[in-house]
């Protein structure tokens, strides 16, 4: 089964008036996220995108799901399978970020 890592943005405090705009300012930073990426690893799998996910978390639903409700100091990356199961969780600090980075692209790989 192939795995997905998903990424939680807490977008609560933004009013509702500015969400659309915000959603573009997102969807901007991801695709100059991508490009740079793409520069820094060149020998990126030409799917990896599509096994990351980034939920925009309007209303805190995400949060409570994935038990990160007030952890949002620090980043939590989960990666997770095609059905939704958790099969690893990684937070900002446990390891140096090389190492976090290292350990999801094998995660990512072995599933």
């Amino acid at each position: 089964t192939e795995a997905v890592v998903v990424a939680v943005a807490d977008m609560s405090g933004v009013p509702r008036l500015m969400r659309g705009v915000v959603r573009g300012a997102v969807r901007a930073g991801m695709k100059q996220a991508q490009r740079e990426a793409g520069r820094v690893v060149p020998d990126m799998p030409s799917n990896a995108w599509d096994r990351f996910t980034l939920l925009l978390d309007w209303d805190g639903a995400a949060l409570d799901a994935f038990g990160l409700r007030g952890q949002m100091d620090r980043f939590h990356v989960l990666v997770l399978d095609r059905q939704g199961q958790e099969r690893a969780r990684l937070a900002q600090g446990d390891a140096p970020a090389e190492s976090l980075v290292d350990t999801v692209a094998r995660l990512v790989k072995k599933q």
